[in-house]
């Protein structure tokens, strides 16, 4: 029996690759319970026995504070509320020892507010199009990943996953009892009118959540309105759903109002994304014609969302190359090292949304720019 299930959320889940989603430290203060109970949940059972000594210890903590408040202490008591919190600090840190020795990747706190994760990152292939590099994922998954985290259409490379890559990418998920994220909110933008090709389409057997929401497809951005979509096999995927319900009544919530535009939105017409696929492949072209026109600089060609990222070559880090391009020249891109590169390559991200004459200007002024710093 297969589940098709969505539900809201305030933010969409974005980024190059994935792996586990393990905490590494609790949130501060009165937060901790939580997110010491995420990292149980995200970890497994290994972690469980240090998990119930430090929720002990917290308790005991926020139980012997509360009398604090409540009536002056006697010595003896201020000493022993000293070592329940020395006690609770050391289980906190002995999490996060054990969490390191067993987690692979780096920690980035920007995915998540409140709870850190671990990231296991895959690269994307450059000479295939920017698919995602399947050998490179196949290394990556150990038994501590619990998904796979695809961009499609991706951000920042504007490349979109074939049905090939997808299939294979569904049958790692299979065999190593994976979830797949599929993050899908560009997926009306697609610039060349080729078909894109869900996930959850491809593999109806296996997990799948598919986020959505109204910012790019439908022109909304800083609503920050958007929501995923269950699919898989029922009995597989209920638990990861309870999960995300008991977060959903505990910490998230979404703009209730926003909500009554998404029905709009789905069911209404679509004409406006013809003319806004005109505008972006015409942006696109004309992003392409100043790579190649351009010395030191190639660039695959985006097929989806709005974004190139061309690859340059310079004697210097890419985050120098763009610090100094808006110093000097007021023009602003990403730099490529911020969204994760092979090492020895260097990259810088375009998002061609503007109209045809400010972005004439913006590459001219870029050309001038790697003609002056690198002649």
């Amino acid at each position: 029996m297969k589940t098709f299930r969505s539900f809201p959320l305030f933010f969409v889940l974005t980024g190059l690759a994935s792996a586990q989603t393990v905490p590494t430290k609790s949130a501060p203060d009165h937060d901790e319970p939580l997110a010491l109970e995420a990292m149980v949940v995200s970890a497994g059972p290994d972690l469980k026995s240090a998990f119930d000594l430090a929720m002990d210890r917290l308790k005991a903590r926020d139980l012997a504070e509360g009398v604090e408040e409540a009536k002056p202490l006697s010595k003896a008591q201020k000493e022993r509320i000293a070592q329940l919190r020395t006690e609770a600090q050391a289980k906190l840190a002995e999490l996060e020892i054990l969490h390191r020795k067993n987690v692979a990747g780096t920690s980035d706190p920007a995915v998540l507010a409140k709870i850190e994760i671990g990231l296991n990152a895959y690269y994307l292939n450059e000479e295939d199009g920017w698919q995602p590099d399947l050998d490179d994922i196949k290394k990556k998954i150990t038994p501590r990943t619990r998904g796979i985290v695809l961009i499609n259409p991706n951000n920042p490379t504007g490349s979109v996953s074939t049905r090939k890559t997808l299939e294979q990418i569904a049958e790692l998920a299979r065999r190593h009892n994976l979830i797949i994220f599929a993050d899908e909110i560009y997926d009306k933008l697609i610039i060349d009118n080729d078909p894109h090709v869900a996930m959850a389409s491809v593999a109806p057997d296996v997990p799948v959540i598919t986020f959505g929401g109204l910012s790019k497809n439908y022109l909304a951005p800083g609503w920050r309105i958007g929501w995923g979509i269950a699919s898989g096999e029922a009995s597989v995927i209920k638990p990861y759903l309870e999960g995300v319900n008991k977060l959903l009544r505990a910490r998230l919530c979404a703009n209730h109002p926003e909500q009554y535009a998404i029905e709009p939105a789905l069911e209404g017409p679509q004409d406006h994304l013809v003319e806004v696929k005109r505008k972006l492949r015409s942006r696109r072209d004309l992003t392409m014609k100043w790579c190649a026109e351009t010395s030191r600089v190639s660039c695959v060609a985006p097929r989806g969302a709005f974004y190139a990222y061309p690859r340059i070559d310079i004697p210097e880090g890419d985050e120098v190359f763009v610090t100094e391009l808006i110093r000097q020249k007021y023009v602003t891109v990403v730099h490529g090292s911020g969204f994760g590169q092979r090492p020895g390559t260097k990259h810088f991200r375009i998002v061609f949304l503007p109209d045809e004459k400010t972005l004439t200007a913006a590459y001219s002024a870029i050309g001038d720019f790697m003609r002056e710093r690198y002649r």
